[in-house]
């Protein structure tokens, strides 16, 4: 199935479709298996750099699939449940807060000082953001986030 961005036959598609070749062979699974967020050649070219820079073979970092819709769920727009202070920017202000680095400052991937640290954020969303958690009948605030 060709993607929406492809163009067959151009050089653009060809070095887009390495790209995710190029990520699926690093995790060690076919390109077709990829998350749909790493089917994106955007998403892949940035996570692609970002590994490439890294100096350790951690990778200390959450990478989301904002769900517009989780955000939009009453009349008040960018609002989850309709309260001002549940947005995204919320979010991002928590991760931000917690020592996170915004990679390419694109409010995708989110670079963590080490592992444990992904682990205290975590346990700190059901207390400082539990709106941003699960709620039935409401959108989620991501479709996939990938650690």
């Amino acid at each position: 199935m060709r993607q929406s961005w492809e163009v067959p036959g151009t050089k653009k598609a060809w070095c887009k479709k390495r790209k995710i070749r190029n990520l699926a062979k690093k995790c060690g699974i076919a390109p077709e298996n990829l998350p749909t967020i790493l089917q994106n050649p955007d998403i892949v070219t940035l996570v692609l750099k970002y590994l490439k820079e890294k100096k350790t073979d951690e990778m200390p970092a959450l990478l989301f699939d904002w769900n517009d819709a989780g955000f939009n769920d009453t009349v008040v727009p960018n609002c989850r449940n309709g309260i001002a202070t549940q947005t995204k920017a919320s979010i991002i202000a928590n991760l931000l807060a917690n020592g996170t680095t915004d990679y390419g400052n694109l409010n995708i991937l989110f670079i963590f000082p080490d592992g444990h640290a992904i682990g205290g954020w975590s346990k700190n969303v059901a207390t400082n953001l539990p709106w941003a958690k699960h709620q039935n009948g409401i959108p989620d605030v991501c479709n996939q986030l990938l650690e």
